[in-house]
């Protein structure tokens, strides 16, 4: 395991909850990637636009979910430029990756993407 850590917030909590209630499949594929974001955040697959702009997302699998997170050292070394949208920042060390949402890519264009 590597020294990065995982931060969920609300949002991203709620919403791994009910993909566990209801596509068990799914979520352990998330589970899975999540794994991989902890180990290297860097391999991001996007700057996102829309609701959650420059924030970074990670795809689990092709026609799958999304995950929208941040990764602090990054984000720090850009001037924080997201520190009003982060309610973690200056809370948690460098080394770790925020979680701020997940959506399924059929529900891209209702979530504003």
């Amino acid at each position: 395991m590597s020294g990065y850590n995982l931060h969920h917030t609300e949002t991203f909590s709620r919403k791994l909850r009910k993909i566990k209630q209801h596509d068990l499949v799914g979520f352990e594929r998330v589970e899975k990637t999540l794994e991989r974001l902890a180990a290297a955040p860097g391999e991001t697959d996007g700057v996102l636009h829309g609701p959650h702009r420059g924030k970074l997302k990670k795809y689990v699998g092709r026609g799958g979910y999304r995950i929208v997170y941040n990764w602090c050292d990054s984000c720090r070394k850009s001037r924080r430029h997201l520190a009003d949208k982060c309610s973690f920042c200056g809370e948690i060390p460098d080394n770790s990756v925020v979680l701020h949402d997940i959506y399924h890519k059929s529900d891209a264009e209702k979530a504003g993407y």
